[in-house]
Formats: structure tokens, C-alpha cells, sequence
């Protein structure tokens, strides 16, 4: 019997992709014991297992599947996880951890307070994504890491931080020291070896680590938190739109990540898929670039812009029923959003007006965007023809996502367009504290002092009835300088298998594969 050519074309891919065992109803069992294989799918590759260096999710993915943290936070309520309670004293100022006896890392050692206090130390020492989130977006918010005893471990901050517990909870990996020593300990050299090696505690162990392509994970026996549902975990890396969207259609892939907005109907409209939907903090906006010697450190120019943009049309045509526009800096899932009227309607003639009472005419400027983003790619062009209607040409430069990096976050652009969020909250003030306030995260370069007063005088409140409007009054101020301009706030989509179970959903956008299984 001849295939037809949509099923030839999907074991094509299949084959190419590794997954001959997903086509033509092949079985996706993994083992004898009856659990499944998942396979995954991100479009992006995997940067690093380092969770000191991790800062995408594709990375942060995987590496919650190979490690463990302290507590963790399904949903807004920290639970335990290698620490089994926990106290308070001190103002606020000290936090006592009582850890989980029996705990064993894939190497086989036990786990103790020694490798908390290791891990805790190598996460500061490595000053990227993990050690900002364990300081809370604080600069120095640890000040020192102790073990008074051998499942008891206790954190020193500088002052008090309401939310401190929470985002310990997302990315703040525990590993074992034994392993990592024996690599370097916190030298550079350890830090290499884990890029590309894991020393977790986690459900899975590493079996095959290819960032580009592929990555295998297996289930480990005798987890500490019961044997994970999966037999074992392949994620692979599929770049190409189209080929996504056939093998995820196809039921090839299982789970599929960072699916483009433009695919999600049709495939909304497959009977062998879902969509699990979940409102998200993350958002697609542009930022001028204020530390760039150009027209964008203007704040008319940056003004008329804003007026010059049709956003309310940019979330109609582009949302497909999984994002909404809104206006920042505060995002519409955070406390103390405003739900009022955009202070920036789209005003082309108002926008002509500030730039010719401004003196500027003719004005030539070049938006950053990296490739493999086709929505920010849409509405770049977009962009590019409403402010060309001002009177401003636009040019568009797509790089790549390594050269994108190094330009944006070296603030050697005029303008970039980015996909973006707070992974490790939603809380409003762990977010503005590098959005809009003075900090080196901060890729506009926007610094107003009386801004970040009120974000770091309001990140010591724990009463949101009084942090909330300090919250509120620094996106105020921010907001009328125009440092950025919003488009969508996302929901964070996958695209599973419609037999899929046991997904839960975190803030910090890593799936837990432990608790996946197929019906």
C-alpha cells in the first residue's frame, strides 16, 4: 500500500529527526515496566546544563530535570523539596533550612547541608542568571551561606526580601560537590565541565547531550520524590517551523515548545493534539537604547514614536487567540497592573507634530531583531511601515541569536525588538528592579534614580497594599519616558499529544518531566 504524501513526509522528518518510533503508529513505550518515552521539541537550542550560566529556557528545562532545588513553587505557594521546613528570624534577615535526609545524587552520594552551602556559593561565584535570581535581583542580597550542621544550613541576607523563598524556588539547583570538586570546584574549569555534564540530585539522569539536535534523559531508579513516569525524555531541537508543526500534528512529538503564534490555530484544529494555555510574564516589546548616542536618547523622539505605533492592531492580528496587548512596564498577570486606557493611543499626527516641533526631519534608525522570531519579525515590519508614515525610515537588521546578544546586551544597538520575562517571578518588583530600575540587566539602559528608590523601597515591603502603589508609581514615571514599547503579553503554549497527562504548569516556564505520561 503506497503512504500518502503527508505520511511519507512525516517519517521522512521522523527519520531525520530520530523519531522512526513516532511514525506510522509505532509504540511509545520506553521500557518493560510500561512507562512512557516523551519526546520534546524546542525550537531553540540548548545554550548550557551550567545552572550557574543558564539563561533561556530550553536550558533552564533541562536542567530542572536534572537537578533539584530547595523548595519549589507550583503555582504561588513555595513548597518543600530538598529542604523539608524552614524558619525565619532576625528581622526577616536569616533564613534556617532543615534538609531532607536520604537524598542521592546520580553519582551515588548522599546529599548534605555541605552541598547546599557548595551550591549556593558556586551559583554567587558564577554572577549570571542563577545568581541573580538567588539574590533576588538584589545586588549582594546573600551575604553569607553556613552549615550548622549536617542537614541544617543557614542563609544570611543583607536585609529583609519579601520574596526571597519564592524565587529560591525557581532555578536555584543544589549539586553535588563531590563531582563538581573533582572538576574544579569554583573555578572556570568546573564550570566548563558542567556546561556539557550534570551532578544533580534530580529525577533524570544525563544519557546523551548533543544542544544542537538532540538530548536524552533517563528516568533515575529510587528517586528521593518516587520513580519519575517517564522511562526517558528526548528532546529535540527542531528549528524549522514547518517541520514542527508536521512532526507535533503527527504525534512524532509529544511536547512541543516556543511553537510559532501563527502555527497555534491549525493546530488547535487538529483532533490528535491540545494546546494547555496558561497566561504567562512574558510579552514581546522594542527598547531604545538610551545609553546609544542617537535620536532614541531624545525622549520626544521616543514619544512620537510610541504615538507613531499602532499597537491595539499589532494584538489583534497577531495575538491568534494565545497573547493580548497591553501597556507596561508592570504585566497584565503581575499585581498592580493597570487596566486603564494606553497613555500612548496611536496618534500619527501627533507623532509628525512632536518630531517637527523637535526640529527632526527625515530620520533613518535600525531596529535589532534575532532570527528564528518570525511574530517579532512581523511586527518589526509592521513598525517599519507606520513609522514610515511619520516620516521615519526604519531599517530592520536580523542577526543571529549569538550576534543579537552581543550587540543588545553591550548596548550597541539604537533599538531592539525581544521576546522577554522574568523567569524567575511574577512578582512586579523582582521584574522592574531590572526593567526599568538602574541595574546592568537592564538592556535599555533607562536609569532614573527616583525610580529605583521606589523599587527597592518597595522590595523590602511585605504588605502589597503598600508595595503595590510604590510599585505602580515607578512604572508611572518610567512609562512617560518611553523607554520601551509593549506589544503582547503571551500566553506561555505547549502543544501536546492529546493523550498527554500530568503537566503542570510553573511560573519559570521549565516543564517537570517526572510527572508526564501518555493515556
Amino acid at each position: 500500500m503506497r503512504l500518502s504524501r503527508h505520511l511519507r513526509t512525516v517519517c521522512v522528518l521522523c527519520a531525520s529527526a530520530g523519531l522512526v518510533a513516532g511514525c506510522g503508529g509505532g509504540s511509545s513505550q520506553g521500557s518493560a515496566s510500561g512507562h512512557p518515552l516523551i519526546t520534546a521539541a524546542f525550537a531553540a537550542p540548548v545554550t548550557t546544563i551550567d545552572p550557574g550560566a543558564a539563561c533561556d529556557t530550553p536550558s533552564f528545562t533541562t536542567i530542572q530535570n536534572l537537578y533539584d532545588e530547595l523548595v519549589t513553587t507550583p503555582g504561588t505557594v513555595v513548597h518543600p523539596m530538598l529542604a523539608t521546613s524552614w524558619a525565619t528570624s532576625n528581622g526577616g534577615r536569616t533564613y534556617t533550612f532543615q534538609l531532607r535526609h536520604g537524598v542521592v545524587f546520580a553519582s551515588g552520594n548522599r546529599m548534605t547541608a555541605a552541598d547546599v552551602v557548595f551550591s549556593l556559593k558556586y551559583a554567587l561565584a558564577q554572577a549570571g542568571c542563577e545568581a541573580y535570581v538567588l539574590n533576588s535581583g538584589f545586588n549582594n542580597l546573600v551575604k553569607s551561606v553556613t552549615a550548622t550542621g549536617p542537614y541544617t544550613v543557614v542563609v544570611h541576607l543583607a536585609h529583609p526580601d519579601p520574596i526571597f523563598l519564592q524565587t529560591l524556588s525557581q532555578q536555584v539547583m543544589i549539586l553535588d560537590s563531590k563531582v563538581v570538586e573533582a572538576h574544579g570546584g569554583l573555578t572556570k574549569a568546573a564550570a566548563t565541565w558542567l556546561s556539557s555534564h550534570a551532578a544533580g540530585s534530580g529525577p533524570f539522569a544525563l544519557q546523551t547531550y548533543e544542544p544542537d539536535s538532540e538530548i536524552v534523559l533517563v528516568a533515575r531508579k529510587n528517586y528521593w520524590g518516587g520513580d519519575p513516569r517517564p522511562s526517558k525524555v528526548v528532546i529535540r531541537i527542531i528549528a524549522d517551523p514547518s517541520s514542527m508543526e508536521l512532526l507535533t500534528g503527527s504525534g512524532a512529538i509529544k511536547m512541543a515548545f516556543s511553537v510559532p503564534q501563527q502555527d497555534l490555530p491549525k493546530l488547535a484544529a487538529n483532533p490528535n493534539v491540545k494546546l494547555i494555555s496558561n497566561p504567562s510574564q512574558f510579552y514581546i516589546s522594542v527598547g531604545f537604547d538610551l545609553k546609544h548616542t542617537s535620536p532614541v536618547d531624545n525622549p520626544v523622539v521616543r514619544e512620537a514614536l510610541t504615538y507613531a505605533t499602532p499597537v491595539s492592531q499589532v494584538a489583534s492580528a497577531y495575538s491568534y487567540g494565545q497573547a493580548s496587548g497591553f501597556w507596561g512596564p508592570i504585566l497584565p498577570v503581575m499585581p498592580g497592573y493597570n487596566h486603564a486606557a494606553d497613555p500612548y493611543p496611536y496618534n500619527p499626527g501627533k507623532a509628525r507634530n512632536l518630531l517637527k516641533g523637535a526640529g527632526i526631519h527625515n530620520l533613518s534608525l535600525t531596529l535589532t531583531e534575532s532570527a528564528g522570531y518570525p511574530l517579532e519579525q512581523d511586527i518589526a515590519t509592521v513598525l517599519q511601515s507606520a513609522w514610515r508614515a511619520v516620516g521615519v525610515n526604519l531599517t530592520i537588521d536580523v542577526a543571529s541569536p549569538s550576534q543579537y546578544a552581543g550587540e543588545v546586551y553591550a548596548w550597541k544597538d539604537e533599538m531592539y525588538i525581544t521576546t522577554d520575562g522574568p523567569q524567575a517571578s511574577i512578582d512586579p518588583g523582582f521584574f522592574l528592579a531590572y526593567h526599568i530600575a538602574c541595574n546592568a540587566f537592564n538592556y535599555s539602559g533607562y536609569c532614573n534614580s527616583t525610580v529605583t528608590n521606589l523599587v527597592n523601597r518597595a522590595r523590602t515591603i511585605s504588605n502589597p497594599s503598600v508595595s503595590i502603589p510604590l510599585y505602580q508609581r515607578a512604572a508611572a514615571i518610567a512609562r512617560e519616558a518611553a523607554p520601551y514599547i509593549y506589544f503582547l503579553s503571551l500566553n506561555h503554549v505547549v502543544v501536546a499529544s492529546k493523550n498527554l497527562t500530568g503537566y503542570t504548569y510553573y511560573a519559570d516556564q521549565a516543564t517537570r518531566f517526572n510527572t508526564i505520561g501518555l493515556r
